[in-house]
């Protein structure tokens, strides 16, 4: 569905919201990627107006993550798309703890780890700069409760710890037990969401989740990620078993072939079975 007269069609955008939550609940493999380039057509067509929409502006903040996280085809619109978010996001900060900020270098991070140039290290560099002066802790959480401020922070440092995670095995090619502190600290914030909501809000993407899990190299933080995993099947959310089952057959792999750092969840997800949406 494209043209201006669908951007503006209220009905539109809750039918694609509601998609994307069915898509996390089925899991359909790579089916999703060809809905998302749909969805890059409509928002194409009229982006301020979308900027500007209520029902709209979740779903353009989800497309941004959608196309980052999933490493769909990065692109100058792309960039252009990221340049016009405002400060504060509506949608992804104050629900999932992700900043315009911490998401800009994220699409950094996937940018050049996909394209890369002669100058990475200097990038990497100044993305690791970034990273180092970024704190979760300061997300912020005026107007909410003391419960739902407290598992907003905790989102933040889980989305934090996986873009550094992330950050290090892809541009600095980091060992992955070289990674566990961010691992330990990620599966922590984890733990004490579930602790923190005797009722939910929702449940953390999976992208996160994967990064996080897929780095596990000892056996007592698989053992509290599969722990996690398995708590989150209340949900009911298909594309979160697929990311399980992912991580165990990165750490299969990785003692099948002594613990190869090369291993990368990333290499298994392009045209198989684990390539399902990643929110």
């Amino acid at each position: 569905m494209q043209g201006n007269a669908s951007t503006k069609d209220e009905s539109v955008w809750a039918a694609i919201s509601t998609f994307l939550h069915q898509e996390g609940v089925r899991g359909q493999v790579y089916e999703w990627r060809t809905h998302v380039q749909g969805l890059r057509s409509l928002i194409l067509a009229d982006p301020e107006a979308i900027r500007h929409n209520d029902l709209a502006k979740p779903v353009y903040e989800s497309f941004l993550c959608l196309t980052i996280m999933g490493n769909v085809q990065l692109d100058a619109e792309l960039t252009s798309l990221m340049a016009t978010l405002p400060p504060d996001l509506d949608y992804l900060q104050q629900v999932h703890g992700i900043t315009r900020t911490l998401l800009e270098i994220l699409l950094k991070i996937v940018s050049h780890a996909t394209t890369p140039s002669p100058q990475v290290d200097i990038i990497a560099d100044r993305i690791e700069l970034q990273l180092l002066l970024y704190c979760p802790e300061n997300i912020p959480t005026t107007g909410l409760d003391e419960s739902t401020a407290r598992t907003l922070v905790h989102y933040s440092h889980v989305y934090y710890d996986a873009t550094c995670i992330h950050f290090q095995r892809l541009l600095r090619k980091k060992d992955p037990t070289l990674l566990q502190d961010h691992i330990a600290s990620a599966i922590g914030h984890l733990e004490a969401i579930e602790v923190e909501q005797t009722n939910p809000h929702g449940c953390i993407w999976t992208w996160p989740a994967l990064v996080v899990a897929a780095e596990c190299t000892d056996l007592r933080s698989q053992q509290r990620m599969f722990a996690w995993f398995k708590s989150k099947r209340r949900h009911g959310f298909k594309n979160l078993e697929v990311a399980c089952d992912l991580a165990r057959k990165v750490w299969a792999l990785r003692v099948e072939s002594a613990r190869d750092s090369d291993i990368h969840w990333h290499d298994f997800i392009h045209g198989t079975k684990y390539d399902v949406l990643p929110l």
